[in-house]
């Protein structure tokens, strides 16, 4: 089980602007409505604030974001200041998805979001933005919800019995005299709000002692299926919650317009850091100079979401007059990595950025680059940069160490005046390993017509999100936009038969294998320069390309640390019928599936639950399919085992 760590943030003491929600589900679960509650007296005033269609249950970030969870397991996040809604993603643990989700929660000293899910009677912390969940603690859920009081315990609500159970301590307990409790927050003053089923006004229940109040307060509405989440948003403008840049990566400072260094005072990089002073003062700000740059660190990811998600600040004492020939211009450029820089848009003065516009999900440094096109002494004046939605953590994807190794079949294009690629750009085996990601020959063109098929050295396991990164070499490292250089990327099973998964370019270089169709794995990839898309000379480029979640080992995969469940097929090859064995680790729902190699379901042999260490025995007549390999995939809680079978006419 995970630590919990204390809080006090609901005393009246520490709460500057508590705010309560409710979401009301309606029984054909359907135009889902999300409200802000106002108590005054014994009444509460609902105002909608968003419909969200679907079945969901909600907790509130310290940042006053609103998380809403899809209750098959998937979760966006709503913003009240922006009237703004993320994506929804869905929510995995070591690859499975997790679902039926009808209790969550915020811890309110962190911001962690606690997911409940019956399917697995398990509680998840999951990072909302991606979906990452890690395991907290294995505990029965049937529904209700889950609420911090104010000594920081978290408690988990029965609905069924409407027992009260505290999971920081593993001991208290109490039940009330509430049927059906959906929804459970906790006041400002410490007291827990409940929302049940069928009534229209919400109850008061004293925490430490389980008693219902005798004060209720009318709702207006009648609850159905609802949820509550509750916080206190610090809405002290004197206590900055904003992100801005907050590190110099690098500065290179140009010169002036008539060729003399910049002034000492404009020439402080660290001006350029923290909330921007936002007003014309000398030496509250940096100046780039002619030509001149600077690269900045923000605190944490900068997430694109609706919208554009960056603010930069300029100072200029004539006021923000662009277009009257004294114009303070600068080139843009972002990046995830520290390392590759995507363009995203070229501003004048105070200027908004989307990252959308770079082609990124989320950005961790931004550089300003002053046009030479600006007119006035000094260049572009960096007064600060905002991250408009504010930071959240840097998504931890740990790609494995397998890469394209095998080079398959290499068609070589010509460049777009028809005349040969150049020698230099020619060796496919350059694509194999990992990729170098530098300004240097060590790639392999393709040209247009041109196409190059990789194998890797296991099956790529088509996992939650995106599975494979083509790494794309442009000089400079340009966006999308600016050097257009596109490929269509197939992904096969076989070798034989490929499928399109997407269309790439450097700066949106990621795959996921779901687009191509329901693959577990793949074990090669094609990529074929797109030539509609594409308009440089030479067309795409491949460095590498990168399995971001390892590989397997084909057969007898186990996705553990250690191998604990497996699969045997004999006899192998076969005219048909073959039995098949297995045994799991642990006592759980086991499921045998047959694959084709195209990753379409053949057959489920076997779904019930299995003991741990006993030996399975099963028998699978293949003789109505055709010839060919056939996968056998074990599914037990959180191992997966995988064996081919081999049909033989």
């Amino acid at each position: 089980m995970g630590s919990l760590s204390s809080s006090s943030l609901f005393s009246q003491e520490a709460c500057n602007d508590f705010q309560l929600y409710y979401i009301n589900i309606p029984t054909d679960f359907t135009q889902t409505t999300l409200y802000s509650v106002e108590i005054n007296g014994n009444d509460a005033t609902l105002t909608p604030e968003l419909v969200v269609g679907s079945a969901a249950h909600i907790g509130l970030s310290p940042e006053g974001l609103v998380y809403i969870v899809a209750a098959m397991g998937k979760v966006s996040v709503y913003d009240p200041t922006q009237n703004t809604v993320s994506e929804e993603v869905e929510i995995f643990y070591n690859g499975v998805r997790v679902e039926n989700t009808p209790s969550i929660v915020v811890d309110p000293s962190n911001g962690d979001l606690y997911v409940a899910s019956t399917s697995d009677n398990a509680i998840y912390i999951v990072e909302p933005l991606t979906g990452d969940a890690t395991l907290f603690t294995e505990t029965t859920v049937t529904g209700g919800d889950m609420v911090f009081t104010n000594d920081g315990s978290l408690w988990i609500i029965n609905r069924i019995d409407d027992t009260f159970r505290n999971l920081s301590d593993g001991v208290s307990t109490f039940s009330v005299s509430l049927p059906n409790i959906n929804g459970v927050a906790t006041l400002a003053d410490g007291t827990l709000i409940v929302s049940n089923d069928g009534s229209t006004s919400f109850n008061l229940i004293d925490p430490t002692s389980g008693e219902v109040l005798a004060t209720t307060i009318s709702a207006g509405i009648t609850f159905r299926n609802g949820d509550l989440a509750s916080g206190c948003v610090d809405s002290d403008p004197g206590i900055e919650t904003d992100c801005f840049a907050s590190e110099v990566v690098e500065f290179n400072q140009g010169l002036q317009t008539n060729g003399q260094p910049v002034a000492l005072d404009r020439s402080d990089e660290n001006q350029a850091l923290g909330e921007p002073d936002r007003i014309n003062a000398a030496g509250g700000f940096v100046s780039l100079g002619v030509g001149g740059s600077i690269t900045l660190q923000f605190e944490g990811a900068v997430f694109n979401l609706p919208g554009n998600d960056i603010k930069v600040y300029e100072t200029s004492f004539s006021g923000n007059n662009c277009g009257f020939g004294d114009d303070e211009s600068a080139d843009i450029e972002l990046s995830s990595d520290g390392v590759t820089f995507f363009y995203a848009a070229t501003i004048c003065r105070d200027g908004e950025v989307d990252i959308a516009a770079a082609g990124l999900n989320y950005v961790t440094q931004i550089r300003i680059t002053s046009t030479v096109g600006t007119s006035t002494l000094d260049g572009y004046d960096v007064d600060g940069v905002e991250a408009i939605n504010g930071c959240g953590s840097i998504p931890g994807i740990e790609t494995g160490d397998c890469y394209a190794s095998e080079m398959v079949e290499y068609v070589q294009g010509i460049k777009s005046n028809g005349s040969p690629i150049d020698l230099i750009r020619t060796n496919p085996l350059e694509a194999l390993g990992e990729p170098e990601r530098t300004d240097e020959f060590v790639f392999v063109t393709l040209g247009y017509e041109g196409s190059l098929t990789l194998g890797f050295n296991g099956g790529v396991p088509n996992e939650a999100g995106d599975d494979i990164e083509v790494v794309e070499t442009s000089f400079g490292s340009p966006g999308c936009a600016a050097y257009r250089e596109y490929a269509d990327i197939y992904v096969s099973v076989d070798g034989l038969t490929f499928y399109f998964a997407s269309t790439i370019c450097k700066a949106n270089r990621f795959v996921d294998i779901s687009d191509a169709g329901a693959f577990d794995f793949i074990n090669y990839v094609r990529i074929v320069n797109n030539d509609e898309e594409t308009t440089t000379p030479d067309a795409f480029d491949v460095d590498g390309v990168v399995a971001i979640h390892n590989c397997m080992e084909m057969p007898g995969l186990v996705i553990s640390n250690e191998q604990l469940s497996e699969v045997q097929v004999a006899p192998n090859p076969t005219v048909g019928p073959t039995n098949i064995s297995f045994h799991v680790a642990a006592e759980a729902l086991t499921t045998l599936e047959v694959y084709n190699m195209n990753g379409v379901l053949v057959e489920t042999i076997f779904h019930q639950n299995a003991h741990g260490n006993q030996e399975y025995r099963v028998e699978f007549d293949g003789s109505n399919l055709p010839h060919g390999l056939y996968i056998v995939k074990l599914t037990s809680k959180n191992e997966v085992a995988i064996n081919r079978v081999m049909i033989h006419r």
